[in-house]
């Protein structure tokens, strides 16, 4: 029987239902093709094949010095400072897998490729028994077989696009975007070194720290001289720095350099400190040229109290010095002499004769002074055998002064109870003095005491 003619008739549920889900799938799947799946990219990762390793130098605008010493001597040398950068190559290859971004829309083609072929294969089976004339009721249908072949075949083709579109989507998912590039990682420094390249250019100078150590406010700066035409040079500090900036008690055992660039090269102009060196060595050399110039026998047989300051004072300049401890022992073996040239000194300064024809109080102040500081001095004898006599004839001079004095206050005070009896008796007579008493001169009366006091000046004298 035609399934195709009973559907159009009615008379066969299922040909019925068939071509009803034929007339919707055939909606669906138009639908369906008017657009294609949305394809993405997930998040990129990488992929990466380490090479070897590699390394290169860095300048640096900044100095390298290279400073060595050898005593007074300083040698240095001065490059352009690098650091070595080390790092390993590595082949890279981003991946992006590809995503799809519109599952439903190829889940929907392929359920409708799928049901459309599903309904167009049944109705080119019942094709061929479709009959053209009315006359046989059976299988007549409007459409004709070569309508029904159309009609079947154009739902075949149709989901076959669909469930192709499907597919086509699938296959553009499928693998992923791989990008090839080079990239360096595992970077690393090590350094600094000296670069290789052009000698640097300028002046070097040595800042010494007055106040004991350099960077005082007090520091002083010494050049030293210039750079070679290599970048270096030899300088001998006990040469080029005086001695009296070299004295322990106001420098620093240590020195600054300095090297001032003058832009030539690859350092920028300017002041850089590129080290330290030991003063030590240049003081000790200063310390044995002083001591073997210093006179040393006059402070061995002293004269004078003043013979060995010079000796002393280069004890101070010099405390570790090697030659110090020749000073120390030069001043024990001279301490004889300035005794005895400090006890001449002492009693010189007495003036004994004052002492021994005293004049004054005073005269033996300074001999009895000598005594009581060096009561077994050289001249001790001496001093006593002239102060006992002094002493009597100073205390019959004070003694004398004592009389004058006293006897200069009683006339003194004789003069005072004279002055004071005169006072007296005019106050009394200016009391015994009568004077009105009214503004008519009617009464008369007497002067208080009172009132004489404040007129003994008019009245007396005073």
């Amino acid at each position: 029987m035609n399934t195709l003619r009973r559907c159009e008739r009615g008379k066969h549920p299922v040909a019925k239902q068939r071509l009803v889900m034929t007339r919707c799938a055939t909606g669906l799947a138009a639908l369906a093709l008017a657009g294609c799946a949305t394809i993405g990219l997930d998040p990129p990762r990488n992929e990466d094949t380490p090479r070897e390793v590699r390394a290169a130098p860095k300048p640096e605008p900044k100095p390298f010095p290279t400073i060595t010493q050898n005593g007074p001597l300083v040698g240095i040398r001065i490059a352009e400072s690098c650091m070595t950068r080390h790092w390993r190559d590595y082949d890279r290859v981003t991946v992006e897998e590809r995503r799809n971004q519109s599952k439903g829309l190829t889940w929907f083609k392929t359920i409708a490729g799928v049901g459309l072929i599903g309904g167009g294969v049944p109705v080119l089976v019942d094709a061929h028994s479709v009959g053209s004339s009315s006359g046989n009721t059976a299988t007549y249908n409007p459409v004709g077989q070569g309508g029904a072949y159309a009609m079947g075949a154009g739902l075949v083709a149709v989901g076959a696009l669909s469930l192709g579109s499907a597919i086509y989507d699938l296959a553009r998912v499928h693998g992923a975007q791989r990008t090839p590039s080079h990239v360096e990682l595992e970077e690393t420094f090590t350094g600094p070194l000296a670069c290789e390249g052009p000698p640097a250019h300028g002046f070097v100078r040595v800042v010494l720290g007055m106040g004991g150590q350099a960077g005082h406010a007090a520091d002083e700066i010494v050049d030293l001289g210039t750079l070679g035409l290599t970048g270096a040079a030899r300088f001998d500090l006990a040469t080029a720095i005086p001695s009296g900036k070299l004295v322990a008690g106001t420098g620093a055992s240590s020195g600054r350099l300095v090297f001032a660039s003058d832009g030539s090269s690859g350092i920028p102009k300017g002041d850089y400190a590129v080290g330290d060196v030991d003063l030590k060595p240049a003081r000790a050399q200063h310390a044995t040229k002083a001591w073997a110039a210093l006179d040393k026998e006059t402070c061995r047989h002293a004269q004078a109290t003043n013979a060995c300051n010079h000796i002393i004072a280069f004890g101070n300049a010099y405390p570790v010095s090697a030659e110090k401890a020749q000073a120390d022992a030069l001043l024990v073996e001279a301490k004889p002499a300035l005794d005895i040239a400090a006890d001449n000194e002492a009693w010189t300064a007495v003036n004994s004769s004052d002492c021994t024809t005293p004049k004054t109080e005073t005269a033996c102040d300074t001999t009895e002074a000598y005594l009581t500081q060096r009561p077994n001095g050289l001249h001790a004898a001496e001093a006593k055998r002239i102060l006992v006599p002094g002493q009597q004839r100073v205390a019959r001079l004070r003694a004398a002064r004592e009389a004058q004095e006293a006897a200069e206050a009683a006339r003194a005070a004789a003069k005072e109870r004279a002055k004071a009896a005169r006072h007296e008796e005019c106050i009394r007579a200016c009391m015994q003095t009568a004077k009105t008493c009214s503004d008519d001169f009617s009464s008369w009366c007497y002067r208080s005491r009172s009132e004489c006091e404040s007129l003994s000046g008019a009245v007396c004298g005073d």
